[in-house]
């Protein structure tokens, strides 16, 4: 079962996305900006673990929360190689 959340955050409210499977428990987090401890608690209380990012495009608005996203899960980021 695909397991979607839209969270709109930050003060230019800007939309991050947790996209994964349900199933497994395991989610990505879309665009991670702002406020990553809140959307990580989030996926935490829904039973989700977030397992990577994606980074749609390199605005400083939608990936000024990768560092903190990297540093807190571990995992991989990933982002167009044109960006």
């Amino acid at each position: 079962m695909i397991f979607l959340k839209q969270l709109e955050l930050g003060p230019m409210r800007n939309f991050v996305y947790l996209i994964g499977d349900r199933g497994k428990g395991e989610c990505v987090m879309v665009d991670p900006a702002w406020e990553v401890d809140r959307v990580l608690k989030i996926a935490e209380q829904d039973g989700m673990k977030v397992t990577g990012g994606l980074v749609t495009h390199t605005h400083f608005d939608h990936c000024n929360g990768v560092e903190e996203l990297l540093n807190q899960t571990k995992s991989k980021v990933y982002v167009n190689k044109a960006e």
